[in-house]
C-alpha cells in the first residue's frame, strides 16, 4: 500500500486546518490571556467553537499545544520536538491528536515526522509512502492491513 503526504496528514503549523481557516489566522482572532506552562496562551471562539493556543516563543512562537472545544466534541493536538530547520523556522517532529466526543475518545493518534528539511522541492517519489507488511493502515473509513 502507497500514499502520498497531503497537507493535513502531516504537521505543519503554518498550514493547519482548523474548522474556521488556517491556525495562524484563527490564533491572529484571538486575545492573549497571558502566560502558562510557559507558554502564551491565546484563545478565540468563532461561531460556536472555541480555540485555546499555547504559544511558545522558544520555538519561534508555534504552538505547543491546541485545544478545539465545541457543544459536543473537543480535539487537542500536542506539538512537541521541535527541530530548527533553519533561520529561525521551526517544525514539529511529533503530534499526538486526541478527540473526545460526548467525552469518549473517538480518536488518538501520534503522528511521527522521520526527517525534514527547507531547500529541497519534494518530488512525488519523495513523498510516497511503503508501509511494511502486516500494518493497519486507514484509506478514509476502511482499514486495511498491508498484505
Amino acid at each position: 500500500v502507497e500514499g502520498f503526504l497531503a497537507t493535513q496528514g502531516i504537521i505543519e503549523t503554518a498550514l493547519y486546518n482548523l474548522y474556521d481557516g488556517h491556525l495562524p489566522d484563527v490564533v491572529g482572532q484571538g486575545s492573549v490571556l497571558g502566560q502558562e506552562d510557559g507558554c502564551w496562551k491565546v484563545e478565540t471562539t468563532l461561531q460556536s467553537t472555541r480555540y485555546t493556543f499555547w504559544l511558545d516563543s522558544a520555538v519561534g512562537y508555534c504552538p505547543r499545544k491546541l485545544e478545539i472545544r465545541s457543544t459536543s466534541m473537543v480535539k487537542t493536538v500536542e506539538f512537541t520536538d521541535y527541530k530548527c530547520l533553519t533561520g529561525g523556522i521551526y517544525f514539529p517532529m511529533h503530534a499526538h491528536h486526541v478527540l473526545l466526543v460526548d467525552g469518549a475518545v473517538v480518536r488518538d493518534i501520534t503522528a511521527l515526522v522521520q526527517s525534514a528539511e527547507i531547500g529541497k522541492r519534494p518530488t512525488k517519489d519523495d513523498l510516497r509512502i511503503v508501509f511494511p507488511s502486516g500494518t493497519r493502515v486507514r484509506n478514509g473509513t476502511a482499514e486495511v492491513v498491508v498484505p
